[in-house]
């Protein structure tokens, strides 16, 4: 941005190209970057230079393995985002790219990764239960403990639900509030329950609240918790659970 607000950004073309291929390089699979300022002054910088004057006519033609695509870019769509979806992996791709002018092309995979996190600094134990007293309801039992000789920074408890479960807030809001329990606070993001202790120690704490299924779906991936300093987040531990089949609801 400071080479393309002053007037000797032509001094500087050759050395500005390589910025600006730099910088798309960085973004991720949906345009942003590293966190939010990143992203802002990011995007921003890149406006800049959309806005000099530069003709471009690119064509780029994708083939691989069910795919023979080509995609054209113009001063008359070079804002328009062109998707090319590859439907048999693993794919060798082929890419031939001609005539003049700047054009950006990226590649995403995505996948899922099964690893745990298993830092030595915390112990997690999980399990899950019918709920005798709630109909059509199971419960999640998470014990977690900081086994260092010392006290914890704030310690964060993030259970993710199993798809189509919502928890019962009136199971998290006993928990917070009750005398007894090492658990100060929860919070609720999406299909995440989030749980706070302010102080961890080598004595266990542990939480249980009820989750009732919502919506029935179909070969549903276990579901996972990690415990984790909220200061230092490398610092985790993590485990899987499944949920346990709920008491069935009948009729009097």
């Amino acid at each position: 941005m400071a080479i393309m607000r002053t007037e000797y950004d032509r001094k500087f073309e050759a050395e500005l190209h390589k910025v600006i291929r730099w910088l798309a390089a960085q973004a991720n699979s949906r345009g942003g970057f590293n966190s939010i300022f990143d992203t802002m002054m990011g995007v921003r910088a890149l406006l800049y230079y959309e806005r000099r004057a530069i003709e471009f006519d690119v064509e780029a033609k994708v083939i691989a393995e069910g795919v023979d695509r080509t995609l054209t870019f113009s001063s008359d769509n070079f804002r328009r985002i062109q998707r090319v979806d590859f439907p048999i992996l693993p794919a060798d791709v082929k890419l031939d790219v001609s005539g003049s002018g700047c054009a950006f092309l990226q590649a995403v995979v995505q996948y899922t990764v099964n690893d745990h996190y298993n830092s030595e600094d915390f112990s997690l134990a999980v399990s899950s239960s019918a709920d005798a007293m709630v109909c059509g309801a199971s419960r999640i039992n998470v014990c977690t403990s900081y086994l260092p000789n010392r006290q914890s920074n704030l310690v964060a408890v993030e259970v993710t639900l199993v798809s189509g479960y919502t928890p019962l807030k009136k199971d998290l809001e006993a928990l917070i509030s009750s005398g007894n329990s090492a658990f100060t606070q929860y919070e609720i993001k999406g299909n995440k329950v989030v749980l706070y202790v302010a102080s961890l120690s080598a004595e266990e704490a542990c939480a249980d609240f009820g989750v009732i299924r919502e919506l029935e779906v179909e070969d549903a991936k276990p579901g996972v918790v990690v415990v984790y300093d909220y200061y230092q987040p490398e610092i985790a531990r993590s485990n899987s659970y499944t949920i346990s089949s709920a008491n069935a609801c009948t009729k009097n």
